[in-house]
C-alpha cells in the first residue's frame, strides 16, 4: 500500500497550519491521499457541478483535485490516467467529510 509516514503528516500540518487536514484510505486501491476538508469554496464549485448535467461526470473528481494536499494535484490527476475511478472513491469519503450523512433523523411536531 502506498502509505503516507507520520514524518509527512507532521509536515502537512506544519505546511497548512489552522486546515483540518484528512487521512483516507482505501485497502483494495493500495492508497493513501490527505485531503482538506471541503471548504464553502470548493462545496458550492462540487454541487453546481452536480446540478449541471453536462458538468456532474466531473463533480467529484474536480472535488477531490481542489482539496488534496499529498499527493499534489498533478500527481493525482496523473494516477486518474489508470486508475480514474479513485476520483470516486476517494471523492465519496470528501462529501462525507463535508458533512453529508444518511445517519440524520427527524421526527414529525
Amino acid at each position: 500500500m502506498q502509505t503516507i509516514s507520520e514524518t509527512d503528516i507532521a509536515a502537512l500540518k506544519e505546511r497548512f497550519p489552522g486546515v483540518e487536514l484528512n487521512l483516507i484510505s482505501n485497502e483494495d486501491a493500495g492508497m493513501e491521499i490527505v485531503a482538506r476538508t471541503p471548504p464553502k469554496g470548493e462545496w458550492d464549485r462540487f454541487r453546481t457541478m452536480q446540478q449541471d448535467d453536462s458538468q456532474a461526470p466531473f463533480a467529484l473528481r474536480t472535488l477531490v483535485l481542489g482539496c488534496i494536499v499529498k499527493p499534489t494535484a498533478e500527481e493525482f490527476r496523473a494516477v486518474l490516467e489508470t486508475r480514474p475511478g479513485l476520483a470516486e472513491t476517494f471523492g465519496a469519503r470528501l462529501v462525507k467529510i463535508g458533512g453529508v450523512s444518511s445517519a440524520t433523523t427527524h421526527r414529525k411536531l
